[in-house]
């Protein structure tokens, strides 16, 4: 099976996630190590999956780039969607740090954690976010 991974650049790291795989992600140092230890959290996930006798999700995502020509310009805040408008520092930063610091073997219990607290923001399930 091949499945389509997300590499995103923190700080200090990389992580890593399967859009077809909810709650399965990964942290690395490097491209090559994050992409190493995703292929082992996605095995370690669908060894759990499969313990409990639910069914491992089918690869569906597809990858795609798209070229912009794409000048700035001035949005006026009132106008923008965007909840991270304005803010001088991303919090999704500091996210990608406290991920880095979970250990190797806790990677299964990330997904309970996040939906601990989406659950507690009163978002919805962690699937809708």
């Amino acid at each position: 099976m091949k499945y389509a991974i997300i590499l995103e650049k923190a700080t200090k790291n990389y992580s890593a996630y399967a859009p077809d795989v909810p709650g399965c992600i990964a942290t690395g140092k490097t491209l090559e190590e994050t992409v190493q230890m995703m292929k082992e959290a996605l095995e370690f996930h669908f060894d759990g999956l499969h313990a409990d006798g639910d069914p491992i999700p089918q690869p569906e995502s597809e990858v795609a780039y798209v070229e912009l020509d794409w000048t700035p310009s001035l949005l006026n805040p009132a106008e923008n969607d965007d909840p991270l408008f304005g803010l001088e520092e991303d919090p999704r930063e500091e996210l990608h740090d406290l991920l880095d610091e979970i250990p190797e073997g806790d990677i299964a219990t990330v997904k309970a954690f996040l939906e601990s607290l989406v659950s507690r923001s009163g978002v919805g399930p962690l699937e809708d976010v």
